[in-house]
């Protein structure tokens, strides 16, 4: 996310000012939106913040959320994560909402806005496998330092490689079927995906098996 907005915020930002420019004319507003995007090129955190405020006042008027601050996620690609029962009814575009402290997940759809469906979060611990998907040394310590605080998971098999190690995105792969919440977790702070286990690859004795790249 960090990456996409350093390298296409300046032409997001020419797009918008033309836009208004077209539209109305009104240098005040081009200046408030202008002013908006260069605070994003310094915090590329904002839009994520925005956004994750955004998505909690929708949400609370549909239903009584659970107390503090959500993990966000966006359903990217919903054929990944079909074996997951979480998300059967799952559309490319929908939004994962966790709240670890009250161990619930909400799916969210913008689009339609309604709640696509809620559930309890599993309190039990996931094995997790850090594996190297890369040839780069020192990929495995970086990913545990990223997820140790993520609730509820245990790192039982880090540091070896996988059987490809050309993987151009972090992979979390939820082998258990039952840690849709952690595995969202870890690809957030990965900057990867919860994908389906790739073909070629050996299946560790672990709940989710991570494919790191960064």
């Amino acid at each position: 996310m960090k990456r996409f907005f350093r390298k296409f915020v300046s032409w997001k930002t020419l797009m918008i000012i033309a836009v208004l420019l077209i539209i109305g004319g009104m240098a005040g507003t081009t200046y408030y939106f202008y002013n908006k995007y260069q605070k994003v090129k310094k915090d590329p955190n904002i839009i994520s913040q925005e956004e994750t405020t955004w998505l909690v006042e929708k949400v609370s008027k549909l239903m009584v959320l659970p107390f503090g601050t959500p993990t966000v996620a966006t359903v990217l690609d919903k054929e990944k994560l079909k074996d997951q029962a979480f998300f059967n009814n799952s559309e490319n575009g929908d939004k994962i909402l966790v709240f670890m402290d009250a161990k619930k997940a909400i799916l969210y759809r913008p689009s339609l806005n309604k709640i696509i469906e809620i559930s309890p979060l599993v309190t039990s611990t996931a094995r997790v496998a850090l594996l190297n998907g890369t040839t780069k040394a020192g990929v495995t310590d970086k990913a545990q330092t990223k997820i140790k605080d993520v609730a509820d998971i245990t790192i039982t098999n880090d540091g070896k490689s996988a059987q490809n190690k050309t993987y151009a995105q972090t992979i979390v792969v939820d082998l258990a079927g039952g840690f849709s919440s952690q595995a969202t977790q870890i690809a957030s702070l990965l900057g990867g995906e919860v994908g389906t286990f790739p073909t070629g690859e050996t299946k560790p004795d672990a709940d989710i098996v991570v494919f790191a790249v960064q």
